[in-house]
């Protein structure tokens, strides 16, 4: 982020708001719909870093561990984001 602002990022499926991603110096969070209609809910988790500054792992607002990266490809190969 090199305006040195915090930033929101929101992230839409289908015309619907479905990721909210929070970034300040780094990525922070996600915020994400999970479920559909009446039964959908909004979950979020903050990004983990090691000490080369790569994302390695995802927390609950508890921070329980929810999902850990072994290496950049596999962050690639599950990333619901465009890359270009």
């Amino acid at each position: 982020n090199p305006t040195g602002y915090a930033q929101v990022i929101e992230e839409q499926t289908n015309g619907w708001l479905s990721r909210v991603y929070t970034w300040g110096m780094e990525l922070i969070s996600q915020d994400q719909v999970l479920g559909s209609g009446a039964s959908s809910q909004w979950t979020l988790s903050y990004y983990g870093y090691d000490g080369h500054g790569n994302v390695r792992f995802l927390t609950d607002y508890r921070s329980t561990l929810k999902h850990f990266w072994k290496d950049l490809i596999s962050i690639i190969q599950e990333s619901h984001c465009i890359m270009q």
